[in-house]
């Protein structure tokens, strides 16, 4: 069966939202518990739980004992050093995240999150989406695009971006919303060869599918539309 493809025109909540970042995944779990909703995350929450708890230690002046911010003695230095370095970026997401919430809240949210079988709604990111699928999918806005090249198309996306983007798009049985990768349209609308590069290869044939693109993609304003997303 052929998935719908849609921009922004959901008019329901789907049964899946698959971001790019855990980080991505926890923000939608806060505003879909704030919404009424039972959010499972795949893999749980014990990553970002452990990050927070971290969190805490470093805003009361103390050595964080997570191992990825072992190398910070206070959350200022944390701060500082995902504005002012680009090795932060990775950690730039979470810090945002907590200054936005707080640790405390963040790890409330994640000790909310249910089993998938109780769950009103899934939350992924798009790795550990490998090999799933489910009815309606949404695409989260946490997906980094390419820059723009001078004469303004978006550059092709890295191998490794294409092949992420041909799975996160390929999770829906029925209905997909592209919002988080539409922009991949937009190099596939540009110059050839810009829409060659995402053409890139497989093991078989040298060669990877090309990211799907359907001929009628709605572009309404968005109905169902997570807070921030």
């Amino acid at each position: 069966m052929d998935s719908q493809v849609l921009t922004n025109a959901l008019d329901h909540a789907p049964d899946a939202i698959l971001c790019f970042t855990n980080i991505g995944t926890v923000d939608h779990a806060m505003s879909l518990m704030q919404a009424g909703l039972r959010p499972a995350l795949v893999g749980g929450g014990q990553h970002i739980r452990g990050l927070a708890e971290a969190a805490i230690q470093l805003q009361a002046g103390k050595p964080a004992s997570h191992r990825e911010l072992l190398a910070f003695s206070s959350w200022d230095q944390l701060r500082e050093f995902t504005r002012t370095e680009a090795a932060g970026s990775d950690l730039k997401a979470f810090v945002t995240l907590i200054d936005t919430y707080s640790p405390e809240i963040v790890i409330q949210a994640v000790n909310g999150l249910v089993e998938e079988q109780r769950a009103g709604i899934i939350l992924s990111t798009a790795h550990k989406a490998k090999g799933r699928e489910w009815g309606t999918v949404y695409v989260a806005s946490d997906f980094p695009s390419p820059r723009s090249g001078e004469d303004g198309v978006l550059d092709p996306p890295t191998r490794e971006k294409a092949m992420l983007g041909y799975v996160t798009v390929t999770r829906a049985k029925s209905t997909l919303d592209n919002h988080g990768l539409a922009w991949i349209h937009q190099c596939a609308n540009g110059p050839e060869r810009r829409a060659a590069a995402l053409d890139t290869p497989t093991a078989a044939d040298g060669r990877l599918p090309t990211i799907p693109h359907s001929a009628t993609v709605n572009r309404v304003q968005p109905r169902y539309a997570p807070k921030g997303q």
